[in-house]
């Protein structure tokens, strides 16, 4: 026997729908007309339909025995969300024992649904405040060896490969997003400089020892990064996604899961500087030429751990 998903009742299939889309960001998988399936795991039925199958009228809604339960990266803007909404809730936002913040509140048909801070986050909370791993492993009252595989955890919206994993379509879709990225960012190169520059990204992206891309809502990917030992050796974002927090994000999982100590930038681009300057790194050598020669001066960034 195989579980497949959980099915909810609904008096008003296409206001659920919207509920659960439009709020909760999930996506229809399948759609039969009295039935809809979101993102494979939770399927809305008709409440006619629902009581034809039951062979009974007798429906009751509002019960609070169970709930649906998710998680997030972002709590707090899901409360924003959902105050924007006008969702009914069970409770604000709380804290458990155990460290996690979560909140519950209605769907449109009086099902309970709760959402937690994933895990992850909340034992990066804590170390960002300041706690080691045997306190941490305290304060959530979890093993040791389990608050190591939280904290080294990609978040949900990253992929980490390695290069035998790396599909032809991948790397065309990353490709894509660096040529999008460097055409909008790196503006003293011609289009024809890109053009030839992009003949050695796909072998790039293939070849280096740790590549983690980023995926959109959709699932395609948005961002990317590439590691080697303890430099970064490449991190761009489409820029459609730029100024939303990504980079940041993305920069601190390599850095703290996978030690990022060296950087090195365009000095033409004072932006990307900036950015990782701000992000305590430091310059600590200029190269007047880029890595295949050209007149592009380059700036070489460590990060100061002081």
């Amino acid at each position: 026997m195989e579980y497949i998903c959980t099915l909810l009742s609904v008096t008003d299939l296409a206001r659920a729908r919207s509920f659960y889309c439009d709020v909760l960001g999930m996506t229809v998988t399948a759609d039969f007309g009295a039935n809809i399936t979101l993102d494979g795991r939770i399927s809305l039925q008709t409440m006619d339909t629902w009581k034809s199958f039951l062979r009974t009228d007798a429906v009751t809604l509002g019960h609070n025995a169970s709930e649906l339960y998710f998680e997030t990266d972002d709590l707090d803007a899901l409360a924003e969300r959902l105050q924007a909404h006008g969702v009914a809730l069970v409770h604000p936002i709380i804290e458990h024992s155990w460290g996690q913040r979560v909140i519950r509140f209605h769907d449109p048909d009086q099902h309970i649904i709760e959402v937690g801070e994933r895990l992850t986050a909340v034992a990066r909370r804590f170390r960002n405040a300041g706690m080691t791993e045997t306190q941490i492993a305290a304060r959530m009252d979890i093993p040791l060896d389990a608050v190591h595989e939280l904290l080294s955890a990609p978040p949900a919206d990253f992929s980490v490969t390695t290069p035998d994993q790396r599909t032809p379509a991948l790397i065309d879709a990353l490709t894509a997003v660096w040529r999008a990225s460097v055409t909008a960012t790196h503006t003293f190169l011609t289009a024809r400089e890109i053009d030839q520059i992009a003949q050695y990204v796909p072998d790039a992206l293939r070849n280096v020892p740790v590549l983690i891309a980023v995926q959109g809502t959709n699932g395609q990917p948005i961002g990317f990064a590439g590691v080697s030992g303890d430099k970064l050796e490449m991190l761009f974002l489409h820029p459609d996604h730029l100024g939303q927090g990504l980079g940041t994000r993305l920069l601190n999982f390599v850095c703290e899961v996978y030690g990022v100590r060296e950087v090195c930038v365009n000095e033409q681009n004072p932006k990307t500087r900036a950015f990782y300057t701000h992000a305590g790194f430091v310059v600590y050598r200029r190269s007047p030429l880029d890595e295949m020669g050209q007149p592009f001066p380059l700036l070489y960034l460590k990060k100061d751990t002081e």
